[in-house]
């Protein structure tokens, strides 16, 4: 199979243009259980934006949100480095995540 779901780059604007023309494409040629859509917010966005983010693309079909944590291309993508320098504290904020997008 080609074209099985659609990894987007980050939760921005352009990006969620884009999943919506997706969306539309496959509105008449598949179910849309059938194709998988994913986006990912950084940790430093924090949770108001990440709830915003994932209502946003649950609309388009999202049927997976995933976090970064990285700090390595924050800056060229505008985002702040969210500092963490050890895996404990990238464990730590996973959890974290996770807990706030459950609640």
């Amino acid at each position: 199979r080609i074209a099985d779901g659609y990894i987007a780059p980050g939760a921005g604007k352009f990006s969620l243009d884009c999943a919506k023309q997706v969306s539309e494409l496959l509105a008449t040629h598949r179910p849309e259980a059938a194709f998988a859509m994913c986006t990912r917010v950084n940790l430093s966005m924090g949770p108001e934006v990440w709830h915003r983010a994932r209502m946003e693309w649950e609309a388009v079909g999202l049927t997976h949100f995933a976090m970064t944590a990285q700090g390595t291309g924050t800056a060229w993508a505008g985002q702040e480095d969210p500092g963490l320098t050890s895996p404990q504290e990238h464990i730590d904020a996973l959890a974290y995540f996770m807990r706030e997008m459950k609640g």
